[in-house]
């Protein structure tokens, strides 16, 4: 005979039994939620090194970056080196989802590479395309005159002497000055003429001068020596053999590269609005 087992429907029972399905049915979507494709995440997976709108950049392909630009690993790479190789990463990936949007595919190294250049590209047209009047192009022409000038150049010597002399500083200039920046004049002070190059762009004599003696040196007119400057490596005096600062293009000789400037900046702001629209996570030990 077959046992029966009684079971009575009770007010209680189909609470807890509707509640139970609730639960479930919330951690069913809850799943679905945060691992669907084309969602975002909350965290960064510890694979990778970033997460844009939901796809993540591996830790082993900004390793191979590295490698490539640096010829050095995650343990070596300076903060700037990881952040410049992880932006170019994020860059890529933002163009390959342009792509996408495009209705292209992209699954292999060398399709994501055509793609991706395939959409900066379109950037670069659209900007070029992009009729710009003389107004905004002045404006901008005015606002960057760094762009359009010449490099400068200079010729200048340099003189140190030992920080005891400083209390003759004055004296020292002077001399300097009436020898005409000849080497001879530094010897009754005990000091040289350092070796130079000789005629150079500002950015050259800015790096072999540094910025405080550079700053003083690009004050200075032909045939003149500067106040006596002190830095960790003495007392320094420098004579301008030349200077030619530079100085603006007239608009109408640049017009052309400012269109150009203008439409590159154009298609670096549309990539940076695109970027900033995007759902971009980047893990913790990479900020």
């Amino acid at each position: 005979m077959t046992p029966r087992f009684s079971f009575k429907v009770t007010e209680q029972r189909l609470v807890i039994g509707f509640a139970a399905l609730a639960a479930l049915g919330l951690i069913i979507a809850g799943h679905s939620l945060f691992t669907a494709q084309g969602t975002t995440t909350i965290i960064v997976p510890p694979e990778a090194a970033a997460v844009v709108n939901g796809v993540p950049i591996l830790r082993d392909d900004m390793e191979a970056n590295l490698e490539a630009l640096y010829q050095i690993d995650s343990t070596q790479a300076t903060k700037a080196q990881k952040t410049d190789v992880l932006n170019s990463l994020i860059r890529e990936e933002l163009y390959v989802q342009r792509a996408r949007e495009l209705d292209t595919a992209s699954f292999d190294s060398d399709v994501r590479a055509a793609y991706q250049k395939a959409t900066q590209e379109f950037f670069a047209v659209r900007a070029l395309t992009r009729r710009v009047g003389e107004g905004p192009l002045k404006e901008f022409y005015q606002a960057n005159k760094s762009s359009f000038s010449t490099e400068g150049a200079m010729d200048v010597a340099d003189f140190v002497f030992p920080k005891a002399a400083v209390a003759q500083g004055k004296e020292i200039a002077a001399a300097v000055q009436s020898a005409g920046g000849a080497p001879e004049a530094a010897k009754k002070f005990g000091g040289v003429r350092k070796p130079d190059a000789g005629e150079a762009f500002y950015f050259a004599a800015h790096a072999r001068l540094g910025d405080a003696l550079f700053s003083a040196a690009r004050e200075l007119v032909d045939g003149r020596a500067s106040e006596p400057i002190e830095q960790p490596d003495g007392v320094h005096v420098l004579y301008m053999i030349k200077n030619e600062p530079p100085h603006l293009l007239p608009f109408e000789n640049v017009r052309l590269g400012v269109l150009a400037e203008y439409n590159l900046r154009a298609a670096g702001e549309e990539m940076a609005a695109i970027r900033k629209s995007a759902d971009i996570k980047i893990a913790e030990d990479l900020k």
